[in-house]
Parts: structure tokens; C-alpha cells; sequence
């Protein structure tokens, strides 16, 4: 996995406030905790929006707080985002990590590898 970003939480479990860097993609954008919920387990809970060169804000994505099941790891929180815009040539998935500070996230990438036939 590749660290591509940063989050940090300004309001907790509410607003984060973070950024992105890529070879062909950079943006700063929030993520805000969505205030309907739905029945729907598969509903995001958060939204992910940006700012174009106007300064208009541009919803970008969506995301999902979730719990790991990994041995080892079993119930770490962590956020698993999908950033989609027409001007970007696919969706970008990424999952964001606690780090040791508490309020800080590490957003990472991994490329989706084929499951074994």
C-alpha cells in the first residue's frame, strides 16, 4: 500500500479535512459525516466534497466508516473512500487509517488484485 494522503479530524466523527497527491490528481476536500442515515448497511456515512477554480464546492465521493476483521487488527475503525468526478478517468478507492496521533488518518492505495479462481 502506498501513502497517497492525509486526514485529520476537526470535529470527530463529523469532519475530517484532508488531501490527496497523485501524479495526475491533487485536491484538498472534507469529509462529512452524513446527517440522514439509511437502513441500507451498503448506504456511504459520509460525503466527500471539493472546491473547483471558482471556490464552488463539488461533491467528489462518498465514503464508509467500517470495522476490520483481519486477525490481529479485529475492530479497528477505519474509512474506505471512492473519489469520482467526470473529469477523472475512473474512480479512485482508497481507505484511510488511524495513525498513532489519534485525530490524524493516513489515506492509502493498493491496486485491487483478481481473486484466485
Amino acid at each position: 500500500m502506498a501513502k497517497i494522503g492525509s486526514l485529520k479530524e476537526t470535529k470527530p466523527g463529523q469532519l475530517y479535512e484532508g488531501e490527496v497527491n497523485t501524479l495526475q490528481l491533487s485536491v484538498r476536500f472534507e469529509v462529512r459525516k452524513l446527517l440522514l442515515s439509511s437502513d441500507n448497511p451498503n448506504a456511504p456515512t459520509h460525503a466527500i466534497v471539493a472546491w473547483n477554480n471558482d471556490g464552488i464546492e463539488v461533491p467528489i465521493g462518498s465514503a464508509w466508516m467500517k470495522t476490520m476483521n483481519k486477525p490481529g487488527r479485529e475492530g479497528t475503525a477505519f474509512m474506505s473512500m471512492t473519489f469520482s468526478d467526470p473529469s477523472f478517468a475512473k474512480p479512485l478507492n482508497v481507505a484511510a487509517f488511524k495513525t498513532a496521533e489519534g485525530n490524524s488518518w493516513d489515506v492509502v492505495f493498493r491496486h485491487r488484485q483478481d481473486k484466485a479462481a
